[in-house]
């Protein structure tokens, strides 16, 4: 409701009164890097957690597992084609300083043991990869606090699934709506917010009309506001002093007549 009243001192006041709710200013949200299996949450709804801790801890998934025992099984298959071609080496090494064997047999030998060495470091890299991921940690990437679990224990994820949804620390914002009518509320305004609790300044950061209204978002900084509160949102203006907006439409008239007249 839009109200306009006329105080002694000659001003004319336009003030309206709505309800709102806060909700988060900005919501982050936490995604897997890897796939896994939820084996562990460490926060509830409604935590505030510090950048770094953690949040949930994955073990690997069956097709991980099988990964690894492949890459395993690999490395070992390895080692042992590079014994047995260190040993060709060698022997081959011996007959060619002994001129019965070719040179180019050698040298062919010596860049396959050099390609297999290659191949098991590449191995141990990709091995070394997957053992960090055998407990992979999702961690609060800053200060946030936990809106929302999306996930349970004992659930399998993919990699890039939602965690969790966390609100930035200590950033709000109060929804409501106004009259489509109310013309006085402009982006930038400071409006006063307050229940039975707290007294606070907003600042309105977007209007938007819809549905018949004109729907506020206020932003407000603290450490107090809980989601889900209900705040009373007072918007009001002072116009110009009416004895100056008087004069100012008297000159304008005169001004007219006067070039009337020519």
């Amino acid at each position: 409701m839009v109200t306009a009243t006329m105080p002694l001192k000659g001003k004319l006041d336009k003030t309206e009164v709505v309800k709102g709710i806060a909700e988060w200013g900005e919501v982050v949200e936490v995604y897997t890097d890897t796939g896994g299996n939820v084996e562990e949450i460490f926060v509830k709804q409604g935590d505030s957690v510090r950048k770094g801790q953690p949040i949930a801890r994955l073990s690997l998934s069956e097709e991980e597992i099988s990964k690894n025992r492949e890459s395993a099984y690999e490395l070992e298959q390895v080692d042992m084609d590079i014994k047995n071609a260190e040993e060709d080496c060698s022997d081959l090494k011996k007959l060619y300083e002994q001129g019965a064997a070719p040179q180019n047999d050698y040298e062919k030998r010596e860049r396959e043991l050099k390609s297999l060495y290659m191949k098991k470091q590449k191995l141990l890299l990709d091995n070394r990869s997957l053992s960090k991921s055998c407990s992979l940690i999702v961690y609060a990437p800053e200060d946030l606090v936990v809106s929302e679990i999306s996930v349970h224990k004992g659930q399998k994820l993919n990699s890039g699934e939602l965690v969790a949804k966390c609100g930035v620390s200590q950033s709000f914002k109060i929804n409501c709506s106004v009259a489509l009518d109310n013309n006085f509320v402009e982006e930038g305004d400071q409006c006063k917010l307050e229940n039975s609790s707290y007294h606070f300044q907003g600042t309105v950061k977007e209007i938007k009309a819809k549905e018949g209204k004109k729907e506020v978002s206020v932003w407000i900084q603290s450490d107090k506001v809980k989601t889900g509160e209900t705040f009373d949102v007072k918007f009001e203006k002072r116009a110009l002093n009416l004895t100056q907006w008087y004069q100012t439409v008297h000159l304008t008239r005169t001004v007219m007549d006067i070039f009337s007249i020519r």
